[in-house]
């Protein structure tokens, strides 16, 4: 196996391990088994334990095909972890009875380390975890490949823990736009929210990787199959072509009973919005936009997310090391049970109070109460 050295750590990050009835649902739905044998050479860049590419070599013994070497030699598995890889070479000798090649095998973190070959089609399922999830020590090391992939405007607001992004995004931009040839195609297993989330996701539909267009043209949402027990996020399979433009709609199939039903999935407004979807009825007749008049009393209250850093930003007293301009009064239900008016909590808002945007780090650095306590939790934001 090619390996490359990496830290311990990153091998267990936002690990989701597709069943190979399902990676094989995938290959057959999207004709990755039938390009893989007619010529075309297949990657999955975040390989696990293999399940793509045992379905492909399930496909190929049940139709009695020859696994040759030169088919072998179009068929790659990167991956963190090597005993995964060691797991998948025991399976195919003990389904297949033949050597999987080692050279096909690379042992990596595809972030930091792409190789340099390039391929036809891309299969698979990156990981699934945010950002404000991953370790502080990977957080850092991962910083400016969500900045370079347009996922993070800049690093002070990776360090203030404003990204909500799935790492999913950022492995999705580099192998898209590093590891396909030209007019390549890759399927995944993905998250819902990279589509229907809010600005956390903005950046990665801007459909760009790598200074190279990519466009996503179909998408099945499991609502009741559960694909991966256990798991609480929302999630489909997607198609991305790479080198053409996004267009909308885009073709978008849901699960009711055993049926894929079809809709089509327009942004809200701008290209790189969140996603909403439209029945083939709710299309006839629509402009692609959708202008719905509120009243001032009909608008909702935006909450504070905090990203789990509560106790960075909310108090039980006011602090009275902080700037009184930034600390403000925060409603809670204990209000409400009471009676009483007077606040229980109070939260820390740097914002700039003429335009409500977040505080650059520039302008933090002027407030010494403010800073010290931010650069105190650096670690956990």
């Amino acid at each position: 196996m090619d390996t490359n050295t990496l830290h311990s750590d990153a091998v267990e990050i936002g690990q989701v391990f597709t069943p190979v009835i399902w990676a094989e649902w995938l290959i057959k739905t999207w004709g990755v088994y039938d390009a893989w044998v007619g010529g075309a050479s297949v990657c999955d860049p975040t390989a696990g334990k293999g399940a793509f590419a045992l379905a492909l070599l399930r496909l190929a013994r049940s139709a009695n095909v020859d696994i040759t070497q030169d088919l072998l030699s179009r068929l790659t598995l990167i991956e963190i972890q090597p005993s995964y890889l060691e797991e998948f070479k025991w399976k195919v000798k003990l389904e297949c009875g033949i050597e999987f090649p080692s050279q096909q095998l690379l042992v990596r973190d595809v972030i930091k380390y792409p190789p340099d070959t390039q391929y036809d089609i891309l299969v698979g399922n990156p990981p699934w975890a945010n950002f404000t999830d991953l370790p502080k020590w990977y957080k850092e090391d991962l910083k400016s490949y969500f900045i370079a992939e347009g996922l993070v405007p800049d690093r002070q607001k990776a360090l203030l823990g404003s990204s909500r992004t799935d790492i999913a995004a950022l492995v999705l931009k580099v192998v898209l736009g590093k590891l396909l040839k030209r007019n390549g195609y890759g399927c995944f297993f993905v998250p819902l929210s990279l589509f229907f989330g809010d600005d956390a996701h903005r950046g990665f539909r801007d459909y760009v990787a790598n200074h190279r267009r990519f466009a996503v043209d179909e998408v099945y949402e499991f609502t009741e199959t559960k694909v991966f027990n256990g798991i609480g996020t929302s999630y489909c399979c997607a198609r991305f072509k790479m080198d053409c433009m996004q267009q909308f709609p885009v073709m978008y199939f849901r699960q009711t009973g055993n049926e894929w039903v079809a809709h089509r999935a327009f942004p809200l407004s701008m290209p790189n919005d969140q996603w909403r979807v439209l029945t083939e009825d709710q299309c006839n007749g629509f402009s692609g936009v959708i202008d719905i008049p509120l009243l001032p009393e009909q608008k909702p209250r935006q909450g504070v997310n905090t990203c789990g850093a509560n106790e960075v930003f909310i108090f039980s007293e006011k602090p009275a090391h902080l700037p009184d301009q930034f600390i403000f009064p925060l409603a809670t239900k204990d209000i409400w049970k009471s009676g009483d008016m007077r606040p229980h909590k109070w939260i820390l808002l740097p914002y700039d109070q003429n335009t409500g945007k977040p505080l650059s780090w520039h302008e933090i650095e002027q407030f010494a109460g403010l800073s010290r306590h931010l650069m105190k939790y650096r670690d956990r934001l």
